[in-house]
């Protein structure tokens, strides 16, 4: 008979982790034997008393190991040998000590794999990159305008069949800052035209949302998971890219076009509203953009507010979406879709939007008009949209084809037509980001 040469108590203090870990994952392993399942519960509350919660290393790689090790190798306290002995003698079932040491076994297996991942990811900068975990990104209801594919013959589905080809036979997908929506058909059409057989995804959503489906990996809508990231992602700030960088998901961008910011108020302007001062008076409800994922706001429309001392009272100590922040203020979900509508239903006076939404609100017989505001509060020279291709994007080709068309003058002038302000030539050559 051989003899058992017991383990040392680190190595078994390990073990135990990993027990609880499998005993919680069953599923995974496609462990369902009762009998060890039991054991393991019977083990649980002496365990808990000396392991911590499970944590993720997000520190560079050390000693070899790269992050995809670190990120599955759990973090556990300190325990004497002493504990370890006596802790043993309590599971004195035979089925419990057979069911320990086929959780054991399963643990080992899970770390070899780990290993092998780390030695992968190691040399790999983009997988090397420590996440924590994200949740798919949620789509607000009734928003099936706001999600395309652009096929071959001119024809354009929308919703969840757009969705659909976004995880599967799309040539392309684009996902860009939900305000140029209204002039996508025009550009997605001119691009299929410089390249005839690429069927195209589009997703025109607030760019702070976008971002979130990208760091999660896709989308929920209508009670259904979509998992998919874009080739193309543009933003109408350099930050959201930057963030992208940080992740390892882009590298290089440039600047495609400019917009200023204007204020919408129903037709005739019946509050006499003048500027953004007007915003906090006792007689005027506002429809604004929320400052968690809505780029205009985030970026640009905040800080004015601040400038002018009315943040705080706007706010009132609130950043959410879909929102009444105070009794005269609501924070939009997708603002280029609900302040017109909040405007037409008299449920808001006014709302900081772009010239381009009035444009095309009044395009289409909204009974609305624009407020102008000076270049210090429309930022005119500043707003700048920014654009670049994600380096693991499945269609690359295509991506690095989309970026050189918008630098073509069919792309900027099927902007233009919409009022979007064209870019120069040096900002349409892609730069790295910093």
């Amino acid at each position: 008979m051989r003899r058992r040469v017991a383990a040392p108590a680190q190595g078994r203090l390990y073990r135990r982790g990993y027990c609880e870990l499998l005993r919680q994952r069953s599923d995974i392993f496609g462990c369902h034997d009762i009998a060890a399942r039991r054991s393991c519960d019977r083990l649980m509350p002496m365990w808990r008393q000396v392991w911590l919660p499970i944590g993720v290393r997000r520190a560079a790689p050390e000693n070899g190991i790269g992050a995809g090790a670190a990120a599955i190798l759990p973090t556990f306290g300190q325990l004497s040998p002493e504990f370890e002995e006596s802790d043993m003698k309590k599971v004195n079932s035979a089925s419990a000590a057979l069911a320990l040491r086929c959780r054991c076994w399963a643990a080992g297996v899970v770390v070899g794999v780990g290993l092998a991942i780390a030695a992968f990811t190691f040399h790999s900068p983009v997988l090397a990159q420590p996440a924590a975990a994200q949740e798919l990104a949620v789509i607000p209801p009734d928003k099936d305008t706001d999600l395309k594919f652009y096929r071959t013959d001119g024809t354009i589905q929308e919703g969840v069949a757009a969705l659909e080809h976004m995880t599967s036979d799309a040539n392309l997908v684009v996902w860009v800052a939900g305000n140029q929506f209204f002039a996508m058909d025009e550009v997605i059409g001119a691009f299929q035209k410089a390249y005839p057989g690429v069927t195209v995804g589009l997703i025109t959503l607030p760019p702070g949302l976008i971002l979130s489906a990208i760091e999660g990996g896709g989308w929920r809508y209508n009670g259904r998971e979509y998992r998919c990231r874009p080739d193309i992602y543009a933003s109408v700030n350099l930050g959201h890219l930057q963030r992208l960088k940080t992740a390892g998901l882009m590298l290089k961008y440039e600047i495609y076009m400019h917009n200023e910011l204007q204020m919408m108020v129903a037709k005739g302007n019946p509050k006499r509203i003048a500027g953004i001062d007007d915003l906090v008076r006792n007689d005027v409800r506002t429809s604004l953009p929320n400052p968690v994922n809505e780029g205009i706001m985030q970026f640009y429309a905040r800080k004015i507010l601040e400038r002018h001392g009315i943040w705080t009272q706007i706010a009132n100590g609130r950043e959410c979406a879909s929102c009444q922040t105070t009794e005269r203020n609501w924070f939009t979900a997708v603002h280029h879709r609900e302040t017109p509508e909040r405007i037409r239903d008299d449920k808001s006076d006014v709302g900081i939007v772009w010239k381009t939404e009035v444009m095309q609100a009044l395009r289409q017989g909204a009974q609305v008009e624009a407020v102008e505001l000076p270049a210090s509060d429309s930022l005119r020279d500043e707003v700048s949209y920014a654009v670049g291709a994600l380096e693991n994007g499945r269609h690359r080709e295509n991506a690095d084809n989309y970026l050189a068309f918008l630098a073509t003058p069919a792309a900027q002038d099927a902007y233009a037509k919409f009022g979007f302000v064209k870019a120069r030539p040096d900002e349409l050559t892609l730069k790295p980001i910093n």
